[in-house]
């Protein structure tokens, strides 16, 4: 599954810049807004993982939504006030980030994939 998931993704980029490949834009996914300025599928693949890992290591509510500036090809995260940089929580999220999502702002940092 994760192979076609892959393909998926990987095939999605070959559509137009601005034409939306998935409706809704926004969709909650684990109590988390997750939101593609351009609809984007692959973009919300992305922070569907992120969602779906946050709510396996039992850290998804600290977060409140997860934004895809298509334009830009960059993600933004609105966390709970309560996670604080350099707390347990917010090396959790930002290991899970790090990990799904391909090109993201973290705090005062912008993070690329390895």
């Amino acid at each position: 599954m994760k192979d076609k998931i892959s393909a998926l993704a990987r095939n999605a980029g070959t559509f137009s810049d601005k034409g939306h490949q998935i409706s809704p834009e926004t969709i909650e996914a684990f109590g988390i807004s997750l939101s593609s300025r351009y609809g984007k599928c692959g973009e919300m693949i992305e922070m569907l993982q992120f969602a779906q890992a946050a709510a396996v290591g039992a850290v998804a509510h600290y977060v409140k939504e997860v934004s895809y500036d298509s334009k830009a090809s960059i993600c933004a995260f609105e966390l709970d006030e309560s996670v604080t940089e350099g707390s347990e929580i917010e090396r959790e999220l930002f290991g899970i980030a790090k990990k799904t999502i391909s090109h993201f702002f973290w705090f005062d940092g912008e993070y690329f994939d390895d």
